[in-house]
């Protein structure tokens, strides 16, 4: 067969630091021998990933992870014939960002906690870390039994306070030393201050909605299995966004989303990807939950480190139309508790 040559490859991504998408385009001479082209990621230990195929002179990778701390990404795309042998491939070669000791971020099973009650808290660190060293404050202790020098780990409340933690993490870049405070240890007695903060409140906008009825303002009322199968928010665009006001500024723990599947409807599209985002005057947000591959899950429950806001922005993306029953935001008022930091009495590993 003839052979098809990948001419003027090029791409208009930068990488980032942890995660990136990748876009290319090229040129080519058609000819009745060529079938398709092989679009691969190669990465810098030489393994090789087929990443899909196409037909045209244009291919989009979705949002993936750096591999490690890898300094480049090779992308080939490889002309397949009729007969299925593949010609020479084309590359092109995109640097990622210097790599640096991890930056970690933290996720908890639970925020607030009553003093004996128990949770788990994971450093998730770029750069594939190999080792975490935790110390912990006077009012959290290790749950007995449990690891103490791993990704994640398993805590005793011990007395109420906002309990700050260190997690020193490493990877063969370097060692980085994280002080955050993840976790607030109320009395008992005084559970029932954290509360469903959004519930009754106002809708600030919204992107869009199948009909008048349909919007967010169905999802804060409370009913988490309405009788109605309209008391939902329904959206079948694209661009799918609402801002709550919470119309007080609140110490914020944690979320929980009614998808399709956990109301009135069933074996409905569901929401996979989503973030959302707190602010304090409706302008300046910080992303708090970045949340992927959840479409199994009907119900949706993230706890953040605790988070003084106002207002609420989520931003749901789901393969098809969007249908949520109802979102709850956990919060509580802010208070003068006292902070428990680590001290010389540190529980170390």
């Amino acid at each position: 067969p003839a052979s098809v040559t990948v001419e003027n490859l090029a791409s208009t991504t930068t990488l980032g630091a942890e995660k990136s998408d990748v876009r290319l385009t090229w040129d080519y001479t058609y000819n009745d021998d060529f079938d398709h082209f092989d679009i691969y990621k190669k990465y810098e230990n030489g393994e090789r990933t087929l990443v899909g195929q196409t037909r045209g002179e244009a291919f989009y990778v979705p949002t993936f992870v750096r591999n490690g701390v890898d300094n480049f990404l090779e992308m080939e795309v490889v002309p397949v014939m009729k007969d299925m042998k593949q010609q020479p491939a084309k590359s092109i070669k995109l640097d990622y960002p210097k790599g640096t000791a991890p930056v970690v971020t933290f996720s908890l099973g639970k925020s607030y906690l009553e003093v004996g009650e128990t949770t788990s808290i994971t450093a998730k660190g770029t750069g594939k870390p190999t080792a975490w060293e935790w110390i912990l404050p006077e009012g959290l202790e290790f749950k007995p039994g449990t690891p103490t020098n791993e990704e994640t780990i398993f805590v005793v409340a011990k007395k109420p306070g906002k309990m700050k933690v260190t997690v020193k993490v490493t990877n063969v870049v370097g060692t980085s030393e994280t002080t955050k405070q993840v976790i607030d240890v109320i009395a008992k007695e005084d559970a029932a201050t954290v509360f469903n903060v959004v519930k009754g409140k106002k809708v600030v906008g919204f992107s869009n909605s199948t009909n008048y009825t349909e919007t967010p303002w169905k999802i804060i009322d409370g009913v988490t299995y309405p009788y109605d199968t309209s008391d939902k928010w329904c959206t079948l665009q694209s661009d799918r966004w609402a801002i709550f006001d919470c119309q007080s500024a609140y110490r914020i723990y944690g979320f929980r989303i009614y998808d399709g599947n956990s109301g009135p409807e069933s074996g409905v599209d569901q929401i996979n990807n989503y973030k959302i985002q707190l602010s304090n005057d409706g302008e300046t947000w910080t992303t708090v939950v970045d949340a992927e591959n959840r479409v199994s899950e009907s119900i949706k429950t993230d706890y953040i480190p605790p988070f003084k806001a106002r207002y609420v922005k989520l931003i749901p993306e789901a393969n098809g139309t969007l249908r949520i029953w109802e979102f709850e935001v956990y919060g509580s008022e802010d208070n003068n508790m006292s902070i428990s930091v680590p001290s010389s009495e540190m529980k170390m590993n």
